[in-house]
């Protein structure tokens, strides 16, 4: 994912994320207040939303 995309992800409530973003291990966290995290980032590490998905 490239910069310019995160952001354009992170301020649009209304952007979904694709396919290959989601097999990337991208997800907005519903316990970090939707953030946008990746699979391997520290917030994911305490991410209670991965353990309801096959990441």
């Amino acid at each position: 994912m490239t910069n310019e995309r995160y952001e354009e992800l992170s301020l649009n409530e209304d952007l979904k994320l694709t396919e290959e973003e989601i097999k990337e291990g991208w997800l907005f966290c519903c316990d970090w207040d939707y953030m946008l995290i990746k699979k391997g980032s520290p917030e994911f590490q305490c991410c209670p939303c991965h353990n309801n998905k096959e990441l």
